[in-house]
């Protein structure tokens, strides 16, 4: 959010990383003496590239194909349900202990991402042009979704447990963030360690409304900086 100067304007930058709980201390800062600014941004240059890409690569998708009466429903359960997708199920319910200790999780949470993905298909246009209103419904759908998986997904420990439970389990990486999902009793090895396959069904949602997205929450818009 921070304004630069024109291209080829200077600036020495330090990018340090920092212990998120607790906060502030540095673990390691590194310092770069020449950063110079660019004609055109990397997103500007990457983003058409990572868009052309997960257009054609239905993973990015998750294979579900939203259109005509169908994205209606959707569209339509979306707003009903503040946000809840139907692939989701019982998900959004959980207590945090549920999300620790019920069987299911994985097929919840993938579930809800492909249906996800195709909102993601659906705003792309490849199921057909979309008319204002309903690619205005649909990416609305998007960050409501998204939000709301979103809180709903168990990644850090304290997602998992009761506040008091929490505060009493003798954890000493439980503040790390994702340290839930890294542990999970009820997600395999391989889930564990290959989280792109609770990502990649939503790449093309995201590619598709980021940009719109990114520009909506500097200017405040609540929807937007949810989808974040």
């Amino acid at each position: 959010g921070t304004a630069v100067g024109p291209a080829g304007t200077a600036y020495d930058l330090t990018a340090s990383l920092v212990e998120s709980a607790p906060p502030g201390r540095t673990i390691r800062a590194v310092s770069f003496q020449v950063l110079s600014v660019a004609e055109r941004t990397e997103l500007d240059v990457v983003g058409p590239r990572v868009l052309a890409m997960a257009r054609s690569y239905g993973r990015m998708w998750g294979g579900k194909r939203l259109k005509g009466a169908d994205l209606e429903a959707r569209l339509a359960f979306v707003e009903d349900n503040a946000g809840r997708l139907p692939g989701g199920g019982d998900l959004y319910a959980w207590s945090a202990d549920q999300k620790r200790t019920e069987d299911g999780l994985k097929d919840l949470w993938v579930g809800a991402l492909e249906e996800l993905g195709g909102l993601g298909y659906a705003i792309a246009g490849l199921g057909g042009a979309l008319d204002n209103a309903t690619r205005a419904r649909t990416k609305a759908a998007i960050y409501a979704a998204t939000a709301a998986l979103a809180d709903a997904v168990p990644v850090d420990v304290a997602d998992m447990y009761s506040a008091e439970a929490y505060l009493n389990l003798a954890d000493s990486f439980k503040a790390q963030r994702g340290e839930g999902f890294a542990t999970h009793p009820k997600l395999s090895f391989g889930d564990r360690t290959h989280q792109w396959d609770f990502a990649e069904q939503i790449g093309l949602a995201c590619a598709e409304v980021a940009p719109e997205a990114a520009a909506e929450a500097l200017q405040g818009d609540s929807a937007a900086i949810g989808f974040f």
